[in-house]
């Protein structure tokens, strides 16, 4: 989504009454505000980059793909546009911190070391990674402000160079995940269709992909660069997929009548995330779905956009995953704990006698007059849906007074 663009949507009745009013507000859009950039490759997946304004000032956060807690990485100034590099270990941002011009930087996976690149009087937004990760493209405006073209700069710093300038406005750019390849989408001057167009990665021969009467922009190119996912916007928000060479265009099935937007592939090219509006308040959040808009997951929704996956070279090592699943769950609880107490973690029933020698204790489970890990241990095998001893169904656990 472009972080000019309102980050509530109002619901549909409301909308019908706006209708000539949100035209006029996309062209603007189009032409004047920031705009948001994809690049995925491939790899494991690992976590989602992502900006919310759920504490009342969008900062840039990450979590778990499969959703949960979100962990806070920025916290100066405002915040959008995070875009993971492709060997996962930094993000890319823009952040309108020094001076109120929003300027693109880069920070370390956990947020730390928070570096800015470009210094512009006017504004730079949209980063992208190069395949090799040694440089970044992002979309600037010029002193007039009425013309925006796509520049990179080196992921180390350094000077801006011009890549893309031709007339009207280039914006929202993405680099192949082989790096031959830099799609983005492109609008004439005065005008507000907006189509996508695939040049080299050195900004020559450029070619139109679509020509439509939607509003084509956002693109991501699936990690094997065979596909093309964007935003398809006829008023209101889709997600469409079309093939590189700009075949077999379609729409996917929305999650949320009318607003569905900013998608974004996994490294492993299973799943595609986006940014989407429910009734009946319409607060942003995060989504994930297959390529062919089947088995749609909510993954957050605090007021939360611009969704990045991260990609690894190697499967996720999630603190807690101890069985190194992807997920964490009961049953790694269960194998820490065992650990901790000094039990064979593959040992399957630690605890034969659960039910013998009754005490009184809270938490005793095992009714040793202490509360160990040993008890943690077996409330959580319970939990988990684990044989406790050889002698189920335990009856202790549950029945003592106060748990």
């Amino acid at each position: 989504m472009s972080p000019s663009a309102p980050r509530s949507i109002a619901p549909l009745s409301a909308l019908s009454a706006l209708l000539l009013l949100l035209v006029i507000a996309i062209g603007l859009t189009v032409l004047q505000g920031p705009q948001s950039s994809r690049a995925s490759f491939p790899g494991f997946n690992g976590d989602i980059a992502f900006d919310s304004d759920r504490f009342g000032n969008e900062q840039i956060f990450r979590m778990s793909d499969t959703g949960g807690v979100a962990v806070q990485l920025t916290t100066e100034g405002r915040n959008f546009s995070a875009v993971w590099s492709p060997d996962g270990t930094r993000i890319a941002f823009v952040s309108d911190r020094d001076g109120g011009n929003a300027e693109i930087y880069v920070m370390n996976a956990d947020g730390s070391q928070e570096t800015r690149l470009t210094t512009n009087p006017t504004q730079d937004s949209g980063p992208a990674w190069s395949a090799d990760g040694s440089k970044i493209v992002f979309l600037r405006r010029n002193a007039a402000g009425n013309d925006i073209a796509l520049w990179t700069v080196a992921a180390s710093g350094g000077d801006a160079v011009l890549l893309v300038d031709s007339p009207g406005a280039d914006t929202m750019p993405a680099y192949s995940p082989d790096g031959s390849k830099i799609a983005y989408a492109h609008n004439d001057p005065g005008e507000m269709d907006v189509e996508l167009y695939v040049a080299n990665a050195d900004g020559s021969n450029p070619v139109r992909l679509t020509n439509n009467t939607t509003q084509d922009k956002n693109p991501d190119w699936s990690p094997d660069g065979s596909h093309i996912v964007y935003e398809c916007e006829d008023g209101a928000g889709r997600i469409c997929l079309i093939d590189a060479n700009g075949n077999n265009q379609h729409t996917l099935p929305t999650a949320n009548p009318n607003e569905d937007r900013e998608p974004a592939w996994s490294p492993d090219g299973s799943r595609i995330a986006f940014e989407s509006y429910a009734p009946p308040d319409y607060v942003g959040g995060i989504y994930t779905m297959n390529p062919d808009g089947s088995d749609v997951q909510l993954l957050s929704e605090e007021g939360d956009y611009e969704p990045d996956w991260q990609p690894l070279s190697s499967p996720p090592l999630r603190q807690g995953d101890v069985d190194c699943n992807g997920l964490v769950t009961a049953v790694d609880a269960l194998k820490e704990l065992r650990h901790v107490a000094s039990l064979s973690v593959a040992q399957t029933e630690p605890c034969p006698h659960i039910g013998d020698n009754v005490g009184s204790t809270w938490g005793d489970v095992d009714c040793t007059g202490a509360v160990n890990a040993v008890d943690a241990l077996k409330i959580l095998r319970h939990i988990a849906g684990l044989s406790v001893s050889q002698n189920d169904p335990c009856p202790d656990i549950g029945a003592r007074e106060g748990g």
